[in-house]
C-alpha cells in the first residue's frame, strides 16, 4: 500500500501540470482499453469478489461510464465572462 501511496505521489508532480487536452487524451486511453478488457475485468471481479458475471459486467460498465464522463469534462471548462466595468473584461474558469 505504502508503494502505491508514493507512486500516485511521484505521478502527481507532473500530472499536476498537465494541460487537461493531454489529460483528456490519457483518458480516452483507459476508456479504450476498458471497453476493450471488459470481459476480462468482469471475468477478474467475479473470482475476486464472488460476484456473478451480469452484476461484475455491471460494474465494469459504470466504471466506463465515469471515465466517458470524466473524458467530457475538458469540453465543459468553457469559462464565464463576468460583467465588470465597460472598458474591462474579465473571465472566469472553475476547476
Amino acid at each position: 500500500m505504502e508503494d502505491a501511496v508514493e507512486s500516485c505521489k511521484k505521478a502527481f508532480r507532473t500530472w499536476k501540470d498537465t494541460s487537461p487536452l493531454t489529460r483528456q487524451q490519457a483518458l480516452f486511453k483507459f476508456q479504450h482499453l476498458i471497453q476493450r478488457d471488459m470481459k476480462k475485468l468482469a471475468h477478474n471481479i467475479t473470482e475476486e469478489q464472488g460476484k456473478t458475471l451480469p452484476d461484475a459486467e455491471g460494474d465494469v460498465h459504470r466504471g466506463l461510464q465515469v471515465v466517458e464522463h470524466a473524458c467530457s469534462v475538458p469540453s465543459l471548462m468553457l469559462g464565464e465572462t463576468l460583467p465588470k466595468r465597460s472598458d474591462y473584461v474579465a473571465s472566469l474558469l472553475k476547476s
